[in-house]
């Protein structure tokens, strides 16, 4: 049972160390390690919301660091597992409800894994540690899972595309290409690759069309 001392409000630096002392203080047990740090913060957060100690956007603001941090955690093993420095450039993008913080108890997250890599060979190995990630984060287990997913979606039906490379994005064309320049444009890095910061600018920039780039009211020359 929780105690009123605990904090109600924990920043994300404070999860992110709190989580990798656990992890290194039990190595090789991080998937059951993740759970419980996940189970007790829900639990923090569920107590003080309910106590009227939370504003809602505090509840909100604290669900997201937590699956930000539960993400990155689960991202940084992929990539030591599949490689370590020498592994292809990824950023994760946080859409929807993640992006403006306001995740809810039983709130999807919608997420973009994007990779670059260039080789077929580098490609196919980013695609498996974003891959990695999102069975860490979504696959059923006795407890239930982490957390639901769903990426972006064009048309209805489906839970959309959660692992693209960034040719892909660039390469994109007609209505399709304006609905995801859209997405991306109101997306948030969660984790930012330098390598595919200029790409994704270029993805983004595509959803303010070049009419209004400028505004003729401004212009002296404009009749």
């Amino acid at each position: 049972v929780l105690e009123a001392s605990v904090s109600p409000l924990v920043s994300a630096e404070d999860l992110e160390r709190e989580l990798a002392r656990l992890v290194a203080d039990e190595p090789g047990g991080a998937a059951a390690i993740v759970r419980r740090f996940h189970k007790e913060h829900l639990l923090r957060i569920g107590f003080h919301d309910l106590a009227g100690v939370l504003e809602t956007a505090d509840v909100g603001a604290q669900l997201t660091e937590l699956a930000e941090v539960i993400l990155r955690r689960f991202l940084a093993d992929a990539v030591e597992r599949m490689g370590g420095e020498g592994s292809p450039p990824v950023t994760v993008l946080a859409l929807g409800r993640l992006a403006g913080r306001e995740v809810t108890y039983r709130s999807r997250l919608e997420l973009l894994f994007v990779h670059g890599g260039g080789a077929d060979s580098q490609a196919a190995q980013a695609a498996r540690i974003a891959r990695r990630v999102v069975t860490a984060l979504s696959s059923a287990t006795p407890e239930g899972a982490l957390y639901e997913l769903s990426g972006w979606r064009p048309g209805r039906g489906a839970d959309g595309t959660l692992v693209v490379p960034v040719e892909r994005l660039e390469a994109t064309e007609g209505p399709e290409a304006m609905a995801l320049s859209a997405a991306i444009a109101g997306s948030r890095p969660i984790v930012s690759h330098p390598s595919l910061v200029d790409a994704l600018q270029r993805v983004r920039d595509r959803a303010v069309p070049s009419t209004l780039a400028a505004d003729p009211a401004e212009d002296p020359t404009a009749p």
